[in-house]
Protein backbone atom coordinates (compact mmCIF):
# COMPACT_ATOMS: atom_id res chain seq x y z
CA UNK A 1 0.00 0.00 0.00
CA UNK A 2 1.28 3.79 -0.98
CA UNK A 3 2.14 5.81 1.97
CA UNK A 4 1.43 9.84 1.71
CA UNK A 5 4.53 11.70 2.50
CA UNK A 6 2.60 13.75 4.41
CA UNK A 7 1.92 11.28 6.86
CA UNK A 8 5.28 11.62 8.38
CA UNK A 9 5.51 13.93 10.86
CA UNK A 10 9.24 14.27 9.29
CA UNK A 11 7.64 16.01 6.67
CA UNK A 12 4.08 17.74 8.35
CA UNK A 13 5.88 19.44 10.60
CA UNK A 14 8.36 21.52 9.11
CA UNK A 15 5.27 22.16 5.84
CA UNK A 16 2.99 23.65 8.43
CA UNK A 17 5.48 25.45 10.01
CA UNK A 18 6.83 26.82 6.70
CA UNK A 19 2.95 27.69 5.72
CA UNK A 20 2.30 29.89 8.76
CA UNK A 21 5.32 31.21 8.56
CA UNK A 22 4.79 32.59 4.67
CA UNK A 23 1.41 33.24 5.45
CA UNK A 24 2.69 35.76 9.20
CA UNK A 25 5.46 36.76 6.77
CA UNK A 26 2.95 38.30 4.12
CA UNK A 27 0.99 39.56 6.37
CA UNK A 28 3.41 41.40 7.93
CA UNK A 29 5.09 42.52 4.91
CA UNK A 30 1.53 44.19 4.13
CA UNK A 31 0.95 45.32 7.21
CA UNK A 32 4.21 47.52 7.56
CA UNK A 33 4.08 48.59 4.08
CA UNK A 34 0.74 49.77 4.65
CA UNK A 35 2.08 51.60 7.63
CA UNK A 36 4.73 53.32 5.83
CA UNK A 37 2.67 54.25 2.67
CA UNK A 38 0.40 56.26 5.67
CA UNK A 39 3.37 57.80 7.36
CA UNK A 40 4.85 58.90 3.64
CA UNK A 41 1.07 59.92 3.02
CA UNK A 42 1.24 62.54 5.75
CA UNK A 43 4.66 63.50 6.06
CA UNK A 44 4.44 64.41 2.31
CA UNK A 45 0.58 66.31 3.45
CA UNK A 46 3.12 67.82 6.53
CA UNK A 47 5.20 68.85 4.11
CA UNK A 48 2.06 70.61 1.77
CA UNK A 49 1.22 72.15 4.85
CA UNK A 50 4.18 74.01 6.16
CA UNK A 51 4.90 75.10 2.05
CA UNK A 52 1.31 77.08 2.20
CA UNK A 53 1.85 78.22 6.11
CA UNK A 54 5.26 80.10 4.52
CA UNK A 55 3.23 81.36 1.87
CA UNK A 56 0.34 82.12 4.42
CA UNK A 57 3.06 83.84 6.37
CA UNK A 58 4.53 86.18 3.17
CA UNK A 59 0.86 87.47 2.62
CA UNK A 60 0.27 87.89 5.96
CA UNK A 61 3.54 90.01 5.94
CA UNK A 62 1.81 92.58 3.58
CA UNK A 63 -0.96 92.82 6.24
CA UNK A 64 1.13 93.38 9.02
CA UNK A 65 3.19 96.10 6.93
CA UNK A 66 0.06 97.97 5.99
CA UNK A 67 -1.07 97.25 10.22
CA UNK A 68 2.23 99.17 10.65
CA UNK A 69 2.16 101.77 8.29
CA UNK A 70 -2.13 102.68 9.50
CA UNK A 71 -3.58 102.15 6.39
CA UNK A 72 -6.07 99.17 4.69
CA UNK A 73 -4.14 96.55 3.56
CA UNK A 74 -4.43 95.61 -0.47
CA UNK A 75 -7.12 93.90 -1.28
CA UNK A 76 -5.66 91.21 -3.54
CA UNK A 77 -3.49 90.39 -0.75
CA UNK A 78 -6.11 89.76 1.80
CA UNK A 79 -8.33 87.22 -0.78
CA UNK A 80 -4.60 85.52 -1.31
CA UNK A 81 -4.53 85.37 2.27
CA UNK A 82 -8.00 84.08 2.54
CA UNK A 83 -7.79 81.19 -0.24
CA UNK A 84 -4.37 80.26 1.25
CA UNK A 85 -5.74 79.55 4.42
CA UNK A 86 -8.55 77.64 3.37
CA UNK A 87 -5.85 75.83 1.32
CA UNK A 88 -4.28 74.66 4.73
CA UNK A 89 -7.48 74.18 6.69
CA UNK A 90 -8.20 71.37 3.54
CA UNK A 91 -5.44 70.00 3.64
CA UNK A 92 -5.41 69.51 7.83
CA UNK A 93 -8.16 67.74 7.44
CA UNK A 94 -6.27 64.62 5.56
CA UNK A 95 -4.26 63.58 8.51
CA UNK A 96 -5.41 63.25 12.24
CA UNK A 97 -2.57 64.06 14.33
CA UNK A 98 -1.02 66.98 13.46
CA UNK A 99 -0.42 68.18 17.31
CA UNK A 100 -0.15 72.14 16.24
CA UNK A 101 -3.78 71.61 14.33
CA UNK A 102 -5.67 73.57 16.88
CA UNK A 103 -2.65 76.35 16.56
CA UNK A 104 -2.74 76.52 12.85
CA UNK A 105 -6.46 76.76 13.08
CA UNK A 106 -6.24 79.83 15.36
CA UNK A 107 -3.66 81.65 13.54
CA UNK A 108 -5.39 81.90 10.32
CA UNK A 109 -9.31 82.34 11.95
CA UNK A 110 -9.30 83.79 14.87
CA UNK A 111 -10.38 87.50 15.09
CA UNK A 112 -9.44 88.24 18.95
CA UNK A 113 -5.83 89.22 18.04
CA UNK A 114 -4.57 92.65 19.29
CA UNK A 115 -2.39 93.22 16.39
CA UNK A 116 -1.93 91.37 13.25
CA UNK A 117 1.92 91.65 14.95
CA UNK A 118 0.74 89.10 17.13
CA UNK A 119 -0.81 86.49 14.75
CA UNK A 120 2.40 87.25 12.94
CA UNK A 121 4.65 86.14 15.85
CA UNK A 122 2.32 83.11 16.12
CA UNK A 123 2.22 82.09 12.18
CA UNK A 124 6.81 82.67 12.91
CA UNK A 125 6.35 79.77 15.87
CA UNK A 126 4.23 77.53 13.57
CA UNK A 127 6.25 77.37 10.31
CA UNK A 128 9.43 77.21 12.58
CA UNK A 129 7.75 74.58 14.60
CA UNK A 130 6.82 73.00 11.71
CA UNK A 131 10.28 73.75 10.05
CA UNK A 132 12.25 71.74 12.24
CA UNK A 133 10.54 68.48 11.56
CA UNK A 134 10.02 69.09 7.96
CA UNK A 135 13.14 70.45 6.79
CA UNK A 136 15.42 71.68 9.65
CA UNK A 137 18.17 73.55 7.92
CA UNK A 138 16.44 75.28 5.44
CA UNK A 139 13.96 76.47 7.61
CA UNK A 140 16.72 77.50 10.18
CA UNK A 141 18.12 79.76 7.05
CA UNK A 142 15.32 81.19 6.38
CA UNK A 143 13.97 81.87 10.24
CA UNK A 144 17.37 84.28 10.25
CA UNK A 145 16.50 85.77 6.57
CA UNK A 146 13.06 86.52 7.90
CA UNK A 147 14.31 88.17 10.96
CA UNK A 148 16.62 90.11 9.42
CA UNK A 149 14.06 91.48 7.11
CA UNK A 150 11.70 92.48 9.89
CA UNK A 151 14.46 94.34 11.47
CA UNK A 152 15.65 96.31 8.20
CA UNK A 153 11.44 96.97 7.94
CA UNK A 154 10.78 98.22 11.44
CA UNK A 155 13.84 100.14 11.58
CA UNK A 156 14.21 101.85 7.91
CA UNK A 157 10.59 101.29 5.83
CA UNK A 158 12.18 103.30 3.17
CA UNK A 159 15.03 101.70 2.86
CA UNK A 160 13.43 97.80 2.84
CA UNK A 161 11.52 99.20 0.23
CA UNK A 162 14.26 100.00 -2.04
CA UNK A 163 15.79 96.94 -1.57
CA UNK A 164 12.93 95.07 -1.65
CA UNK A 165 12.19 96.38 -5.27
CA UNK A 166 16.04 95.28 -6.37
CA UNK A 167 14.83 91.69 -5.86
CA UNK A 168 11.03 92.00 -6.81
CA UNK A 169 10.11 94.60 -9.65
CA UNK A 170 6.43 94.13 -8.90
CA UNK A 171 7.01 94.99 -4.94
CA UNK A 172 5.30 96.11 -3.11
CA UNK A 173 2.09 94.41 -4.40
CA UNK A 174 -0.48 97.45 -4.36
CA UNK A 175 2.43 99.69 -6.13
CA UNK A 176 3.62 102.58 -4.12
CA UNK A 177 3.46 103.19 -0.67
CA UNK A 178 2.99 106.57 1.30
CA UNK A 179 6.56 105.72 2.89
CA UNK A 180 7.74 105.74 -1.07
CA UNK A 181 10.58 108.33 -1.55
CA UNK A 182 9.74 110.68 -4.52
CA UNK A 183 12.86 110.47 -6.61
CA UNK A 184 12.34 106.35 -7.42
Amino acid sequence: MWESPFASKDIAIPLVTGLIGAVAGGWATIFFQRKTERERRSENVLFDIYMMLMELKGHHFWIRSAELQRRESDPRVLSNFEKTRWRIADEMRKIDHLPEARDILRAMFLLTYPSEGERAAELDRLVETLGKRVNPRYDAVMAEITRANQRLMTSNMNEFFRNQRKIQPTFPPSGKTSTDDSDD
